[in-house]
């Protein structure tokens, strides 16, 4: 299961307003019908959280830098922390670069408002897809078509607000702290634990296959709500495969036809995978 967090310091303070060419945001008026109540949410956090998204909502032109740290649990319950640096640069309201650099990889994507470019440095490869449309049009199709995310992606919708507050259920005013001596407000937010199994509708069992290398499949009503980018490493890498392991989810549509996504082992996410198809059809 993961529990995800918001961890929001002056976010006003984090984003600057680049290439000069924008005037200065207006000042913020709280609309009190958008503003989301609800218990274990704090109005204060809830009221700051607002001002600073519609900040970003009405700033056409900025970037941001975060330093970002996730945990993740592997099988036998060992918690391992990885951390990287994100930086985006944002146009609203089809141009985006974004780039990450941490522990388990280096990425850059760029999107011109034509085509979504994601070049992998840890695997030297990249991949390329003709979109036109907006930002938001261009993160959805990434999540939904390879399972991960841009960098930072809920801040640069073009309603950061709706999507940040979406599934908060508990929220706090910290108090205010310098960030590199400016005073900021700290706010944290947390959502609802979220067991991937279960949103997924995975099956509780698991069908593992040799086609020569080692298989995993799992069977799921949708594949396409896999998490596949965070469950990927774990399996991959769990105790019960000393030798490591592909991980397959498939989706069955008919008697005659299937949809998976893979994870290989030592290469991530892949679009094709021809001993993986085998041993689909084997556990099928």
């Amino acid at each position: 299961m993961v529990r995800q967090a918001i961890f929001l310091c002056a976010l006003a303070g984090l984003f600057v307003v680049v290439g000069g060419c924008d005037p200065e945001p207006a000042a913020i008026t709280v609309d009190k019908a958008e503003l989301v109540a609800r218990d274990g949410v704090e109005p204060k956090a809830i009221e700051i959280l607002y001002r600073a998204s519609k900040y970003l909502q009405q700033t056409k032109t900025f970037k941001f830098q975060a330093d970002v740290t996730r945990d993740v649990i592997l099988y036998d319950g060992v918690r391992v922390q990885f951390s990287g640096i994100s930086k985006v640069i944002v146009q609203r309201p089809n141009k985006l670069q974004a780039s990450f650099d941490g522990d388990e990889r280096s990425r850059r994507s760029y999107f011109d408002g034509e085509t979504l470019t994601i070049c992998s440095l840890t695997r030297n490869t990249y991949a390329q897809a003709k979109i036109s449309g907006t930002i938001d049009e261009a993160i959805d199709f990434v999540f939904e078509t390879f399972g991960f995310s841009i960098p930072l992606a809920d801040l640069v919708y073009a309603d950061p607000y709706a999507v940040l507050i979406e599934n908060v259920d508990k929220g706090y005013f910290v108090g205010q702290h310098k960030i590199d001596g400016v005073l900021c407000d700290h706010l944290v937010f947390q959502q609802e634990q979220i067991d991937w199994q279960k949103r997924a509708v995975l099956q509780d069992s698991m069908t593992c296959v040799s086609m020569g290398n080692p298989h995993v499949v799992f069977f799921c009503e949708d594949v396409g709500e896999v998490p596949l980018e965070e469950i990927g490493p774990i399996v991959e890498n769990a105790s019960i495969f000393p030798d490591r392991v592909n991980l397959h989810v498939v989706q069955v549509r008919s008697p005659g036809e299937v949809v998976m996504r893979t994870w290989e082992r030592g290469s991530g996410i892949t679009l094709a995978c021809g001993t993986g198809a085998a041993a689909v059809c084997v556990a099928g």
